[in-house]
């Protein structure tokens, strides 16, 4: 059983969130996307892929669908998504889910989490970086939400929600 967790960093919160969930996953390798990206082409070589990403205007961020326009994924059998934000709702899985189709697969587990936010989009909004009361209850939640996400990857299981479309929201990443 081999599990490879491909990770976008962007200001340090998916690298965060991927170095957290690795340490749950004893056998996982912990792979930079941008690294990968140099090559023609990817072969994942696992049973179990993971993404982890930051949310980029409700979405994935471009260095993620490069990766996956050049991976194999003939060898994983279970796939699994984990996009951080800053609070803001995302349709990264239903994006994610349209690349992944393209291969004949769909991802198995799926799950939001909340991080301090990292830029300011609306001037009116609170700025989490400096709140150490609010990054606290942030972390914990991380914590949380790894625990049974690293649970149910563990056991190969189904994890998440399906669709988290909400009309009218705004761009926001985290």
């Amino acid at each position: 059983m081999t599990i490879r967790l491909d990770y976008v960093p962007g200001t340090g919160n998916s690298l965060h969130a991927a170095r957290e969930l690795r340490r749950r996953l004893p056998e996982a390798r912990l792979i930079p996307i941008v690294g990968s990206l140099r090559r023609s082409a990817i072969q994942t070589g696992a049973d179990a892929v993971g993404f982890v990403f930051p949310n980029f205007c409700l979405t994935i961020p471009i260095a993620l669908r490069d990766f996956l326009d050049k991976a194999d994924l003939a060898s994983a059998r279970y796939l699994f998504a984990l996009c951080t934000r800053g609070g803001s709702h995302s349709e990264a899985f239903d994006y994610l889910d349209e690349l992944l189709a393209k291969q004949g697969k769909k991802l198995n587990a799926r799950v939001n989490v909340n991080m301090p936010w990292n830029h300011m989009i609306d001037q009116n909004l609170p700025a989490t970086t400096n709140d150490e009361a609010v990054i606290r209850r942030l972390e914990a939640g991380l914590q949380s939400a790894l625990d049974g996400f690293a649970k149910s990857i563990l056991a190969r299981e189904a994890y998440g929600r399906g669709r988290i479309r909400k009309p009218g929201a705004s761009c926001r990443s985290g």
